[in-house]
């Protein structure tokens, strides 16, 4: 695998570097280890990682918690498996907060596409459940995570809010 950056997709508009494919397709090394720790200190840019995927699921929770820049997309997690999407959402709540969580679709077919989102919504309602059943959350605020994760969250990192 290349050991590069290429793969970064630097958007000044935005301020936004989104690394893609955090599994290491297409023969690209996206693994967060093989970035300079400067990358990460860099305020000014964000970086989203697309598309977690269950073998680095650990490492990409020690970046939520130690840059406030990184930000997590969910696109194939649960599809692959509900209850490791669950673990991931759950810790990175809890290390991160709401603010860096957001889940976005990019499956081939529309079938596909309906079952993704029915197993995101499966495991988002499953931890925010929890969370309030155990007092880490209001209702209101589930409710709010909820929708940050879904939709507030993508809208305010690609700019498209004021």
């Amino acid at each position: 695998m290349q050991k590069n950056t290429e793969h970064i997709l630097n958007r000044d508009d935005v301020g936004t570097a989104i690394l893609q494919h955090l599994d290491g397709l297409r023969g690209i090394d996206t693994h967060c280890h093989h970035l300079p720790d400067d990358q990460f200190q860099n305020m000014g840019v964000k970086f989203l990682y697309d598309h977690s995927y269950c073998n680095w699921m650990d490492d990409l929770l020690g970046l939520l918690h130690s840059y406030s820049n990184v930000y997590a997309d969910l696109c194939w997690l649960p599809l692959i498996s509900t209850s490791a999407a669950k673990r991931f959402l759950r810790e990175a709540l809890e290390i991160g907060g709401s603010n860096r969580i957001l889940w976005g679709c990019d499956t081939w077919t529309s079938e596909e596409s309906y079952g993704a989102v029915l197993a995101f919504r499966r495991v988002v309602s499953e931890v925010l459940s929890e969370m309030c059943q155990e007092g880490y959350l209001s209702c209101e605020e589930a409710c709010y995570t909820a929708g940050q994760i879904w939709r507030g969250n993508a809208l305010k990192l690609f700019g498209f809010e004021d």
